[in-house]
């Protein structure tokens, strides 16, 4: 008689080993929640299977790879996997600090020498301090074919699809409101040193100091947008 014991990954994901030619499957937000409570994982790679509702949850901190430390620099584990949202989409995702000044927001709060490709966020609201955006707060590796539809708030660096950029963004369009006081873009809000290429962003902006449509300040590249 033969007996199969899935192992830990195995249950907590819908399947894979979270390797490059067998990701970790998601197909719903029990699991997507799953990633962000093991930091262990935030070097591995994922798929989405299916449509995420995260209307039923409520977050103070990103999801994935959230800030440790309340003010400053980042200070936690950064996501240096690769996360395929396989042309899906994570609806209602809503973060709120409660007035903590909590930084780094979205989805994702860093992403390090890591990638995340093919993924719509839809509805809900990010709401923090600074480095706040919808899919990613701070951005030092690769995101491509993505977009952002939910309204996004801050202090500083705040965009809707990413508060802050040091890698690269390509192929990538937002679609939804954002305010916040200083470097606040339709996109992006700070582009640090990184590339930002065929996007495209329309919806309301509002801020006091670099402030703009596409992205808030730029001291990186901007092509074909």
């Amino acid at each position: 008689m033969l007996f199969l014991i899935a192992s830990p990954a195995y249950a907590k994901y819908g399947g894979g080993t979270g390797e490059p030619n067998d990701p970790y499957l998601i197909f719903d937000a029990n699991q997507m929640n799953a990633i962000g409570a093991d930091s262990d994982d935030w070097d591995k790679c994922f798929r989405l299977m299916a449509d995420v509702d995260l209307g039923g949850f409520t977050y103070t901190t990103a999801v994935i790879a959230p800030d440790t430390y309340e003010y400053g620099d980042f200070d936690g584990t950064a996501f240096t996997g690769v996360f395929d949202g396989n042309n899906h989409k994570i609806i209602n995702l809503t973060i709120d600090d409660g007035g903590a000044r909590n930084d780094y927001l979205g989805l994702f709060g860093y992403i390090g020498d890591g990638e995340v490709r093919n993924l719509g966020i839809e509805g809900g609201s990010v709401s923090g301090d600074r480095y706040v955006g919808g899919l990613v707060g701070g951005n030092r590796g690769s995101i491509s074919n993505c977009y952002s539809t939910g309204y996004v708030s801050g202090y500083n660096r705040v965009g809707v699809l990413v508060g802050e950029n040091s890698g690269s963004i390509s192929n990538c369009y937002s679609s939804s409101s954002v305010s916040g006081s200083s470097n606040v873009g339709g996109l992006v809000g700070w582009n640090d040193h990184g590339s930002v290429s065929n996007c495209y962003s329309t919806g309301d902006v509002s801020g006091h100091w670099g402030v703009s449509g596409l992205v808030g300040f730029n001291s990186g590249s901007i092509s074909n947008c």
